[in-house]
């Protein structure tokens, strides 16, 4: 075959490898799967890690965890456990600007409640700067009771598995306002269909904070509801 006769095989061949290339590249840079997602869910673990290491912190300063909200003389609920956790998380300068008597999106207040703060959000967060994805999820036994902060004491022993602190992807809560979610409205599926429960932007899954060993775990969409109400529940064990 003569040179002239190869060229065509040889610019066929060249075309066919940039398509390979760039086929390859599409797939490692996909936010659903390849590196790109193993990053994204990573600093997503890291961003929960950080926030149960702050709680902790905070339960260690003032002998529980904060409450889910604060409310006023009325009970009101005025702000978010996140405000009162911005110390704990370096971000006290912005903590020391709020008006603690106020609500979160009162005149005093919304120019700080508008800040990002990518600690409150998972990398994948897709409703705004100043939304968050890492939520408390109230329950009668569990560490978040509304108005009422909540001691380790208080809660008792409880088994391996129980969930501190959640990620939610359709609700579109804002960071520092006093909204979470509630396990007697709560949808006892992984990513429901309807966006009021548990969920991440991640493929096949969530990522939530345990309540006592420190870990993160990724709970996949598989996960039945008597398992996720199990992991719920948090009631305490019954002592001898």
């Amino acid at each position: 075959m003569t040179k002239e006769n190869r060229r065509p095989y040889i610019e066929l061949l060249i075309t066919f490898t940039i398509l390979v290339l760039m086929l390859v590249m599409a797939y490692w840079l996909d936010p659903d799967r390849g590196s790109m997602a193993f990053a994204r869910k990573t600093q997503c673990v890291n961003r929960l890690t950080n926030i149960r290491l702050a709680l902790l912190n905070y339960h260690a300063d003032y002998g529980s965890f904060p409450p889910t909200w604060v409310t006023d003389e009325n009970g009101k609920p005025l702000y978010s456990w996140r405000v009162l956790l911005l110390p704990y998380l370096d971000l006290k300068p912005l903590y020391d600007l709020y008006h603690l008597d106020e609500p979160w999106d009162s005149p005093q207040n919304i120019q700080y409640s508008r800040a990002k703060l990518t600690i409150f959000q998972c990398p994948l967060n897709e409703h705004g700067p100043a939304t968050t994805n890492y939520v408390a999820v109230l329950s009668e036994h569990g560490p978040w009771r509304g108005e009422e902060a909540v001691s380790k004491d208080e809660i008792g022993e409880l088994p391996e598995g129980v969930l501190l602190v959640v990620e939610q992807h359709g609700e579109k809560i804002h960071w520092a306002e006093p909204r979470d979610l509630d396990l007697a409205t709560l949808p006892l599926y992984i990513n429901d269909d309807s966006g009021h429960g548990i969920g991440s932007p991640h493929a096949d899954g969530a990522n939530v904070s345990l309540l006592k060993n420190g870990r993160v775990e990724f709970l996949e969409d598989s996960l039945s509801s008597a398992e996720l109400l199990k992991r719920l529940r948090l009631e305490a064990e019954t002592k001898p």
